[in-house]
């Protein structure tokens, strides 16, 4: 048989569910929402819910299987993230992969002395800085938990201070309270230009967790409809070139050829008798030493004075109102 533009590729794979199983895990999965259904403590959300067809009966929410369904046909596809610059950063779709830097730890292994002590919003600004200067580094979340913030309810809004002074790359954000993330959503639209801009090009992305089996509890569950408000951005290169445009001679395409051919920086590739010539340096030795050219040298392009000034004043008001 003729198979007009048809590609086939063979590779070695390995699948552990087949299709019938798939779909029986889906099929579980829907009859567990609709009969079992979830806690959902936020009173807004269940009235949200129940106008488009769920199943209130106190605190616990039973979605239908075509809701859900609907939901899943009219989710987009993917979007894109960008980095306090403006830039497209991350294309969110498909089965594309991204990392970046995550812990919400009170503690933090000084990666200078070795020592374990309590984190602060000294090492968070040292976390940002370091993963700045990574290639490999997509996006920036704070690398603990600062426990020398006062008051306590602003930490986040501290954090993402400290995080935005020392780093242009997208920022996930742990977040504690509505109020407080109200702060960030507001430092970040100063950043952006205004909240129409930060909609339109978001470098700022929310990690509310809700609490398994089956429950979202209430301070999450704001930040997920707050964070569901922004809508999605646009794609700029395509609109730039345009139909029958050069797409070899822009620069971004440079720029990410480039991204695809990965080296190793820290591994080292001498002969051994080069390596022991050298001083035997460990892994743990030149990542030490990476670590101290970067805060030494390191400098990402910084906040223009004026925006630099409204997010300080954010950060004041903030400490003011959540005292």
């Amino acid at each position: 048989m003729i198979h007009p533009s048809f590609t086939q590729t063979s590779s070695v794979s390995m699948r552990i569910l087949n299709h019938g199983q798939i779909e029986e895990i889906i099929g579980a999965a829907f009859e567990i929402v609709e009969t079992v259904g979830c806690r959902m403590t936020d009173e807004k959300a269940r009235a949200l819910l129940q106008q488009h067809g769920a199943v209130i009966g106190g605190d616990r929410v039973k979605i239908p299987r075509h809701l859900v369904q609907q939901a899943l046909e009219t989710a987009p596809r993917g979007f894109t993230i960008y980095n306090r610059l403006g830039e497209r950063a991350m294309n969110l779709e498909g089965r594309k992969t991204y990392f970046g830097t995550s812990t919400g730890s009170p503690n933090t292994l000084d990666p200078l002395t070795g020592t374990i002590r309590p984190t602060t919003l000294q090492d968070i600004a040292h976390g940002a800085l370091i993963a700045d200067a990574l290639t490999n580094i997509d996006f920036v979340m704070p690398m603990g938990s600062a426990g020398d913030v006062l008051p306590p309810l602003a930490q986040e809004v501290h954090e993402f201070e400290t995080i935005v002074k020392n780093t242009v790359k997208p920022v996930v954000m742990l977040s504690y309270s509505r109020r407080a993330f109200r702060k960030v959503y507001e430092m970040a639209a100063a950043i952006a230009g205004g909240f129409e801009a930060l909609r339109q090009k978001p470098f700022l992305l929310a990690y509310p967790e809700p609490i398994t089996p089956l429950v979202f509890p209430k301070s999450g569950t704001e930040r997920m409809m707050m964070m569901a408000e922004w809508g999605l951005p646009q794609r700029d290169l395509i609109a730039k070139v345009g139909p029958g445009g050069n797409y070899l001679q822009e620069n971004h395409t440079a720029a990410e050829f480039k991204k695809e051919i990965w080296m190793p920086g820290l591994m080292t590739r001498e002969a051994y008798t080069t390596w022991q010539d050298g001083g035997r340096k460990s892994s743990r030795d030149r990542i030490v030493d990476r670590i101290k050219t970067i805060l030494q040298t390191h400098h990402p392009e910084p906040l223009k004075t004026s925006v630099l000034e409204k997010v300080e004043a954010f950060r004041r008001t903030a400490d003011q109102e959540l005292a």
